[in-house]
């Protein structure tokens, strides 16, 4: 799997679309992510505390650093092997 960095603004959306009522499929077409990525974000806001019920004032700081802390892939620790051929 090639590595991806996930943007903040990307997950900020996808979660403000979500609240605003459109399902994963719409969201996806509308952010140009996979239908997959769309709901692991959702997920993530879930488990953080993100209620559909509520406004759009719960996409503070906080709830997004932790759905962006929750979808990350994990890095290794230091450099790579690449890193070490071209030393």
């Amino acid at each position: 799997m090639a590595f991806r960095e996930v943007r903040v603004v990307e997950v900020r959306e996808v979660l403000r679309l979500w609240l605003a009522g459109h399902g994963l499929r719409p969201i996806s077409e509308l952010s140009g992510l996979d239908r997959k990525t769309v709901r692991r974000y959702v997920e993530a806001g879930q488990a953080a505390g993100l209620d559909r019920a509520g406004e759009v004032g719960q996409l503070d700081d906080r709830l997004v650093g932790a759905v962006v802390a929750a979808v990350r892939p994990a890095r290794p620790s230091g450099p790579g092997d690449s890193w070490g051929w071209l030393v």
